[in-house]
């Protein structure tokens, strides 16, 4: 996403993946998916994880570099969103519809996307490329540090999100808990 934000710009990048990822959800809401197809679909909604990137890119060139950090602290403070839906979506899904997280996801991102598109505006600090893939990763070529460290974020943060995925199957499976009486009584 990041080539493509680079060259289309973060705005019409932003709409699109969030069009995207509504597309998706309401598929799955609206569709019978098998659990093949509910794993594709999941896999393209995945996707959506690259709003980061595109963040980042959308929001560093309005600020001069002292106050890039902060900037992008407080738009990185935007994931706490994601933890807030993910307490909600199992009180949707004990009030008897599972499909209802999917809808208000695909629904919301669609608004979003449109909102997005209409309001947003483009740095006048930002830069776009006309660079080829090609011409763009010779630079993996030439250094390979930078495969080092790419292998090292990938392993790391990738371990993180599959650990903190499984941690609730390794609490309920090795230690006995029972993870809905500890979730309800946490709320």
């Amino acid at each position: 996403m990041g080539l493509m934000t680079d060259r289309l710009g973060p705005r019409l990048t932003m709409s699109g993946v969030l069009a995207f990822s509504g597309f998706c959800a309401l598929g799955i809401a609206f569709g019978n998916p098998d659990y093949f197809a509910l794993l594709g679909i999941s896999a393209l909604m995945g996707m959506s994880g690259t709003a980061f990137v595109i963040g980042v890119a959308h929001i560093a060139p309005w600020y001069p570099k002292s106050q890039q950090g902060s900037a992008l602290g407080i738009f990185g403070m935007g994931n706490l969103g994601q933890s807030f839906a993910l307490l909600g979506i199992p009180w949707l899904a004990l009030l008897g519809s599972w499909k209802a997280g999917f809808l208000i996801l695909g629904f919301s991102s669609l608004a979003w996307a449109l909102l997005y598109f209409l309001k947003a505006r483009e740095s006048s600090g930002a830069s776009r490329t006309s660079k080829s893939l090609a011409e763009l990763l010779q630079f993996f070529c030439r250094s390979p540090v930078a495969w080092a460290l790419s292998l090292y974020y990938f392993l790391t943060f990738g371990g993180f999100v599959a650990l903190s995925i499984y941690l609730p199957t390794l609490l309920k499976d090795q230690f006995l808990l029972n993870l809905e009486i500890i979730f309800f009584s946490l709320i």
